[in-house]
């Protein structure tokens, strides 16, 4: 017979229930700011291979098909930086001995090390899209970065969000989040251009007495809020393939459903219409959990933009009625904090409101056998790769170079 888990949620500090006391923002405070943006028009659909230049760095869309869905999703990525080098952070895995998937069957040649230009890829979360990475993305590109080549950042626009395929299918965590994994194996190394029927890319060019042999792109992975979710089956479920991860502002190990009002908000949506107007939704999610200070105008009037592409508003509501933020809690506390295995960052907003930094304190305690994990606290509150873009991208960086 099932029975209900044991686990436990988390009181929260005295700081952090005074703070939940006054969650919702009130709807005079969202009328005074949406006035401020009344005048934002959706923007046009960028086409593949369009540019745009931010923080006086190119950056370059593109469109690609990946597996999933029974057929195919649409994926819409930005890449900024130096392009793939052809043996970039490959592993070779010999198939035969898939029942045994620890890391000595991974080969790197000493020529394919020097030749390595690494890739970061970055995933958003709720009401954003590639755009809220571009200035850590501006940065890291450049050749003072990344061993003076810079590094390849490539941004992702979710399943749902932005100028991604927003169709139905997949909308669990895991399954949208091994569906993104397929695309940037696709796209991270192209020479893996067939799949089998469990969505693995195999080279075909073998016989039936030939093994078979994938060849696996490693990555760094830079996320934030609901792309965390995502990101967490991605870790667990691919060790081998990840160089670090750089996980930011999401539940970890302690939880309380005082905390996530608004997944039930969001999972009604449909029905209730909150994010049918793109305005109105990005000012409210902002006034709900953003630091002391708003954004920049120009940089909300692009977030409010990347919303109001159509079909999100349908789309994104199907992640929060596949699962629950209850039911993330348990899959990592359960499965996946002990099935990470690459050095770990956390990042937090230090005046996060729906994620309380004292739940942070022991991240080393919660996730075992990672390499080794670090807590870095943004100043600001929950958007702060644009509230604190130069705070952000320095955690990151002294991450990778293993200073923090």
């Amino acid at each position: 017979m099932a029975q209900r888990s044991k686990l436990e949620y988390t009181p929260l500090p005295e700081r952090a229930q005074k703070i939940v006391e006054a969650f919702i923002p009130s709807e005079e405070q969202i009328e005074r700011e949406i006035a401020q943006y009344a005048h934002v028009k959706p923007r046009a659909p960028d086409k593949d291979m369009d540019t745009e230049v931010l923080d006086g760095v190119v950056f370059t869309h593109h469109f690609v098909l990946g597996p999933g869905d029974a057929e195919v999703i649409q994926w819409h990525y930005v890449e900024a930086g130096p392009g793939p080098t052809p043996n970039a952070y490959s592993t070779t895995k010999d198939h035969a001995n898939d029942d045994n998937d620890d890391d000595s069957h991974y080969k790197n040649t000493e020529a394919e090390a020097e030749a390595e230009v690494e890739t970061i890829v970055f995933l958003h979360g709720i009401p954003d899209a590639w755009y809220q990475w571009h200035h850590q993305m501006s940065h890291l590109s450049k050749p003072t970065t990344g061993a003076g080549r810079g590094y390849r950042c490539i941004a992702v626009d979710l399943k749902g969000y932005g100028q991604s395929d927003k169709a139905p299918g997949d909308y669990r965590h895991e399954g949208a989040g091994e569906q993104l994994f397929d695309m940037l194996q696709l796209i991270l190394a192209p020479d893996n251009n067939t799949t089998n029927n469990n969505n693995t890319h195999t080279n075909t060019n073998t016989t039936d007495n030939e093994r078979k042999v994938v060849k696996r792109k490693r990555f760094n992975l830079v996320t934030h809020d609901r792309g965390t979710v995502q990101a967490d089956f991605i870790v667990a479920n691919h060790p081998d393939s990840i160089i670090h991860y750089m996980r930011g502002e999401q539940h970890l190990y302690h939880f309380n459903p005082l905390l996530a009002p608004q997944g039930d908000i969001f999972k009604d949506a449909p029905w209730t219409g909150i994010m049918e107007d793109p305005i109105r939704f990005v000012v409210w999610v902002h006034n709900f959990v953003r630091g002391k200070k708003p954004l920049p105008q120009n940089e909300m009037e692009r977030v409010i933009q990347e919303f109001s592409y159509p079909g999100i508003s349908r789309a994104v509501p199907r992640y929060f009625n596949s699962s629950s933020f209850r039911i993330e809690w348990l899959q990592r506390r359960q499965r996946l904090l002990k099935a990470w295995k690459c050095p770990v960052l956390i990042m937090q907003g230090y005046d996060s409101k729906s994620q309380p930094r004292e739940f942070y304190e022991n991240a080393r305690d919660y996730i075992p056998n990672a390499e080794r994990v670090a807590v870095q606290y943004i100043p600001g509150g929950h958007f702060w790769t644009l509230e604190s873009p130069k705070e952000t991208t320095n955690a990151i960086e002294r991450f990778m170079k293993g200073e923090i």
